[in-house]
């Protein structure tokens, strides 16, 4: 019997370049899709930071005679929402964390409720679309989320997206001042 050599073969380096110019290709196509889909991780993970919020606010109204609390920070204290991740947005590098005295430090979101009731806020002609948090402008770009006194939040896109999105007044100039 006649042994069988094998011969091995190796790429030349045309053949070499050729696949390493493929797998750059297709690298270059993957990268820009990824990118958006990260930004839309952390769109969604910011609106669901906002309803949680929400959900502690109406918690809050329902144990203090449908009073919101002065300011977020009694929300922590209280105990409704103790988690310093849910303050923050994930677009923004620096993540909001709690003082010595739960105090929230760095929060991604303007919160307007303060020394106001459920019926003050939500007037019925409203149908419940009174704007009590949203956004900082500099948490994203060209877009943001407003959380509504119904419980609800509505993500909003467009360079002026605090126009579009039925805030109030008094939110829309904290989010764009004069």
């Amino acid at each position: 019997m006649k042994k069988l050599k094998r011969k091995l073969q190796f790429f030349n380096l045309i053949e070499l370049l050729v696949v390493i110019n493929v797998i750059a290709i297709i690298a270059a196509l993957l990268l820009p899709a990824i990118s958006k889909s990260r930004e839309n991780a952390k769109r969604i993970n910011c609106l669901s930071n906002l309803k949680q919020i929400g959900i502690a606010l109406r918690s809050y109204t329902v144990d203090y005679e449908e009073w919101f609390p002065s300011d977020l920070d009694i929300l922590v204290r209280e105990g409704y929402m103790t988690d310093p991740k849910v303050y923050s947005c994930p677009s923004v590098a620096e993540a909001a964390s709690f003082s010595e005295s739960n105090e929230i430090i760095n929060g991604g979101f303007f919160y307007i409720a303060e020394h106001a009731t459920i019926d003050s806020i939500s007037e019925p002609e409203a149908g419940g679309n009174t704007s009590l948090m949203c956004d900082k402008m500099s948490n994203h770009d060209g877009y943001g989320n407003v959380l509504f006194s119904a419980g609800h939040v509505k993500p909003t896109t467009g360079p002026k997206w605090y126009n579009d999105s039925q805030i109030s007044d008094f939110l829309r100039e904290l989010v764009d001042p004069p």
